[in-house]
């Protein structure tokens, strides 16, 4: 975890995609807010499926299309007056 706060301390990330996870919904709920003000949507890890994490900057509009266990399909806009 310490790995991601820097790198999302030092760049401007508008869209961090987890793979993998390998993290439940309750621990994504401790420690997703941790890393800072972002959009925050997860699955669950389930068996297999190691769990998916998206973080978003809240200057990106972001609308969930779908997601399972294998994906999450969003649609994006960023909100901000210059990018």
């Amino acid at each position: 975890m310490s790995d991601l706060c820097g790198l999302l301390r030092r760049f401007t990330l508008e869209v961090v995609f987890l793979p993998e996870t390998k993290k439940s919904k309750v621990e994504m709920n401790d420690l997703l807010p941790k890393l800072g003000d972002f959009f925050r949507l997860f699955v669950d890890a389930r068996g297999n499926s190691a769990g998916l994490a998206l973080l978003c900057d809240t200057k990106v509009d972001v609308e969930l299309l779908s997601c399972s266990s294998h994906h999450i399909d969003i649609s994006s806009q960023w909100k901000g007056e210059d990018h």
